[in-house]
């Protein structure tokens, strides 16, 4: 093996080991709220560094997971075969991957608004302490939401050094939204968590009343950017694609019941990067149509 397959290699196991294909659950609602901030296609050098500091944040949570999670996962069938469990990728090697990744973030940020520079411990102390959560409450899905929570007003903070009502109600429907298929990633390890004591609320309550929850925060998600959308000013074009989104989340959980839960992965991660996709698309078409 040469030096090229072996990078290419190497960054294979990074990727697999962050998830890189899940970055497209973070990004459309960073997007949009760009674009509704600036209303614009030409402050390129600002998309840039946004987008620089929503990948980097990303990655930096992830390897955060990662490594926190390590000896968890490796008690776990499902995850026994991640990198940093089974050895392809070396504990030291992820620590300096999440450093790397979180120096990065700082660097982005620092080219952005000055108050959001001030507020970086945030999202890093939210990273950290998630992977937490599930040892201690049954309310761990919900972390992961508070991440996605501040991502909306954070990006518009970052542009403009304030926020307003939209993006903070845009945030609290990505957070609900990411915090139901949460719930839904859940149930992939019902079991293993109940033999560990690991909380959740698949684990606490049951397959049935984990897919209720789902509902309700799928529920509250629509009516959310429904409310987005009317105080931001949003058209035509914007409420057909919340339309496509309510569609896609009541077909999501059609085909997941507690007696057949044989398309959980296609719910889980075909149709919300379905409607992470739909969102961005029909919110920036809005914008500038």
């Amino acid at each position: 093996m040469n030096q090229a397959e072996k990078s290419l290699a190497h960054f294979r196991i990074i990727a697999e080991t962050i998830k890189i294909e899940h970055t497209i659950f973070a990004l459309p609602f960073a997007l949009v709220a760009f674009f509704m901030t600036t209303q614009s296609a030409s402050q390129l050098t600002d998309f840039f560094w946004v987008f620089v500091v929503m990948v980097s944040m990303r990655t930096f949570v992830m390897f955060s997971n990662r490594l926190i999670d390590r000896k968890i996962d490796g008690l776990n069938i499902r995850t026994a075969n991640r990198p940093l469990v089974d050895g392809r990728l070396s504990l030291l090697s992820g620590q300096v991957y999440a450093v790397i990744s979180v120096l990065i973030f700082l660097f982005a940020v620092s080219r952005l608004h000055t108050l959001a520079w001030f507020l970086t411990p945030v999202p890093i102390a939210l990273a950290i302490i998630y992977p937490y959560l599930k040892r201690f409450t049954w309310l761990c899905h919900f972390g992961i939401g508070l991440i996605y929570l501040i991502v909306p007003p954070a990006v518009q903070i970052a542009l403009t050094g304030d926020f307003s009502l939209w993006s903070v109600l845009l945030g609290i429907a990505a957070g609900l939204w990411v915090s139901g298929f949460d719930i839904l990633y859940g149930i992939f390890d019902i079991q293993n968590d109940r033999r560990l004591g690991i909380h959740s609320i698949p684990a606490r309550f049951g397959l049935p009343s984990a897919l209720r929850i789902t509902k309700i925060l799928y529920f509250t998600t629509i009516i959310l950017i429904i409310l987005t959308g009317y105080i931001y000013g949003f058209g035509l074009i914007y409420y057909v694609g919340v339309i496509a989104t309510a569609l896609l989340l009541s077909y999501e959980n059609y085909i997941l019941k507690p007696e057949d839960m044989s398309r959980l992965n296609t719910a889980f991660f075909t149709v919300n990067g379905l409607i992470a996709i739909i969102f961005f698309v029909f919110s920036v078409g809005d914008i500038f149509i």
